[in-house]
């Protein structure tokens, strides 16, 4: 059976009233899928922005201080958007239309379940299924996949069904290391960079005056020669308007089609003039971002930390930007070397699965004479897991702890619980069930 998460109802059984967060840790709730008169299943056409609202879905529904309340159904988005750390509450369709929301889909954060079905749908990344096989049983369910009866409840699909076997995605973050160049940089010997473990460069398209960056071409070409990818190029914007960004990247495009290529586009996003545009500036961003994408090129954000904390964050609610599509600049320890044997911490950027990081400007890499950025790009691939079943086995019940053998306990499972066995380490079980997650002793449950 696979399982599905939905705001339920308040500790009181009601829909209002309650406490702040999760009382019962069933007002929001990770249970199997269940029957219900269903008339809408919706899929996201996007896998990566279903698994990562299906994500936000888990991680809310696993936080106690998220619960149920109709009234104050917004405030648990406006505490996740701003970063408070207080919590908030949610009903059920505020918060798949949040964990969406969260995920990149440009939609109202507060969607009840008479508006949810439209607004998914005029996005033109969703596919609806109103047949009885998708509706009335988990067969076709899809990570990430709604299910809906317009009126009355939503819930979250978290898992995906192949051939009647219950999978999840396991998502693997992949680290490559590389650098972005302009003409600025002295380039002496291009084998020389792909020798120092070079990975990757994102190149410099344009100038100010709109021209072609003047090393564009030759790094463009002898990169590849040597076998480093050319995987983006960025545009250093001075757009203060929204005609000056659409102008700009109409510029990009038409360099592409000259030059008969296809790479990721940054809008680097840092200038002074851009300070204090206020809510312009996310309408810049997103007027260049439409213009690229529409040109069928992947389009992203770049800018540092300090910069997005003062100038965009602040609207981040109304950027057509996904953390995915985000390249942030922070420093890290007076790294200067491409080579590093240690995996970076960038705990404290202001974004989490961000496509890439820029971590120096002033790198040293053989071949390039003087100070060269230095980054690190994400490349995040899904293997399909099936899950396992298993009942508890223990007329007086099961503790389930927080380490194995001796970890505190977290709850008592009930005899005839189903769980979902997650991997087994030493004779205990790592297992989730009725929304948590745990350690159980092997003997006491029985594998179906």
């Amino acid at each position: 059976m696979a399982r599905v998460a939905s705001a339920r109802i308040d500790e009181n059984g009601k829909l209002c009233g309650g406490k702040q967060g999760d009382q019962t840790r069933k007002e929001l709730m990770i249970q199997d899928w269940y029957s219900y008169p269903w008339n809408t299943y919706l899929v996201c056409n996007d896998s990566v922005i279903a698994n990562l609202a299906a994500t936000y879905i888990e991680n809310i529904c696993n936080d106690n201080s998220y619960g149920y309340n109709q009234k104050a159904r917004t405030t648990g988005y406006m505490s996740l958007l701003n970063k408070t750390g207080k919590g908030g509450d949610f009903d059920c369709s505020s918060l798949v239309s949040c964990c969406y929301k969260l995920a990149g889909i440009n939609i109202p954060y507060d969607c009840t379940t008479r508006t949810l079905r439209s607004c998914l749908l005029k996005t033109g990344k969703f596919t609806e299924y109103t047949d009885k096989a998708h509706l009335e049983s988990s067969t076709y369910s899809k990570r990430g996949s709604i299910y809906l009866k317009e009126g009355s409840h939503v819930v979250m699909a978290l898992d995906t069904v192949t051939n009647n076997n219950v999978v999840v995605n396991k998502e693997t973050k992949i680290i490559t290391r590389g650098i972005d160049i302009s003409s600025y940089n002295k380039i002496t010997n291009y084998s020389a960079i792909k020798s120092d473990g070079c990975d990757f460069a994102i190149i410099k398209i344009i100038r100010k005056d709109l021209n072609v960056d003047k090393a564009f071409v030759s790094n463009l070409q002898n990169l590849s020669k040597v076998g480093i990818k050319v995987s983006g190029c960025y545009n250093y914007s001075y757009a203060t308007t929204v005609q000056k960004a659409i102008t700009d990247a109409q510029k990009v495009v038409a360099i592409q089609k000259q030059y008969n290529i296809k790479l990721t586009v940054w809008m680097d996003v840092e200038d002074k003039s851009l300070m204090n545009l206020r809510h312009g500036l996310i309408d810049i961003i997103n007027a260049y971002k439409k213009v690229i994408t529409d040109a069928g090129y992947y389009c992203g954000l770049y800018t540092g930390q300090s910069f997005y904390n003062s100038y965009i964050k602040p609207y981040v609610k109304d950027l057509n930007m996904t953390s995915r599509e985000m390249w942030i600049a922070r420093y890290y320890k007076g790294n200067t070397v491409m080579t590093l044997k240690d995996t970076l911490d960038y705990t404290k950027l202001p974004l989490n699965n961000i496509h890439g990081w820029q971590y120096s400007s002033k790198g040293k890499v053989n071949g390039i004479s003087g100070n060269v950025d230095l980054d690190e790009i994400y490349v995040y691939t899904t293997t399909p897991i099936k899950i396992v079943k298993g009942k508890v086995n223990a007329s007086s019940g099961l503790k389930c702890r927080d380490k194995a053998i001796t970890g505190n306990v977290l709850t008592v499972f009930a005899n005839g619980t189903e769980v979902q066995i997650n991997s087994e380490v030493n004779g205990w079980y790592n297992v989730t069930a009725n929304g948590v997650t745990g350690w159980c002793s092997a003997q006491y449950i029985k594998k179906e």
